[in-house]
């Protein structure tokens, strides 16, 4: 797993994959699902891999991403078959149960579906969907997991978030935005308008990412005093594979 070779890379794991960086901090900024077959190998990794890093007296973090939060409420249009195949364990009894709810259902509105609509509707439910559901959706494993973590992290004097802080919420604090991540993903009635979804929240802001510096440099240094650091970390934008400096090193993507 790739994964596991970065970490290696970097001295956060030896040889046998556990945990050798001592009290030492390690930060995970989003997005691990949509990515790959590996999301459930690497959930379930890192869950472990915080246990270790706590006996330690370190710590793994992990941060709220798009992608992440996509999956908790159902926006699973970028969930490749494989990702789903690699929850499969007990997947006939699940998609039999889900069928016969199904029909139920239909029956109930004067619809008989034919042999082409059950056809289609397992076209529609690969392989692992719905175990992958009932880990991801409110109650599950990694559901709940995803939601004891933050949307922001400070360390010293860095703050981390996956995509950005933008102009729209440049007043709130860290506290603030991570209980409105929080909430939102606790209840989904909330997403409307909320800062989970919204194309400028901390989750999917691209500005410090792409944005003309000269423009957007006073905000960047209003955030950072907001907060009390000196730079910022962050996710989301797509890099060639190198770490990027921007706004003087202030952001680091």
């Amino acid at each position: 797993m790739l994964f596991r070779s970065v970490l290696k890379s970097a001295g956060v794991i030896d040889g046998r994959n556990r945990w050798s960086a001592g009290t030492a901090h390690l930060v995970q900024i989003g997005d691990i699902p949509d990515r790959g077959p590996d999301t459930k190998k690497i959930i379930e990794y890192l869950m472990e891999l915080e246990k270790q890093a706590r006996r330690a007296k370190g710590m793994v973090h992990l941060l709220i991403g798009n992608h992440e939060a996509m999956n908790l409420y159902g926006d699973l249009r970028y969930v490749i078959p494989k990702e789903f195949e690699a929850f499969a364990s007990r997947d006939g009894e699940y998609r039999a149960l889900a069928w016969e709810m199904y029909e139920a259902e239909a029956k109930a509105k004067g619809v008989k579906l034919s042999g082409e609509d059950r056809k289609k509707w397992d076209a529609e439910r690969p392989r692992g969907f719905f175990e992958h559901r009932v880990a991801f959706a409110p109650g599950g494993r990694f559901y709940k997991w995803i939601v004891a973590h933050d949307a922001l992290l400070k360390l010293g004097d860095t703050l981390f978030v996956h995509a950005g802080i933008s102009p729209k919420y440049a007043g709130e604090d860290m506290e603030a935005l991570n209980a409105r991540v929080r909430e939102e993903l606790t209840d989904f009635s909330k997403l409307q308008d909320g800062a989970v979804m919204d194309i400028e929240g901390p989750l999917w802001y691209r500005g410090m990412a792409a944005g003309d510096e000269a423009e957007l440099a006073q905000h960047v240094d209003a955030v950072l005093a907001r907060h009390g650091v000196s730079r910022i970390i962050i996710g989301h934008t797509p890099t060639p594979g190198a770490v990027i400096p921007r706004f003087g090193g202030k952001v680091v993507i």
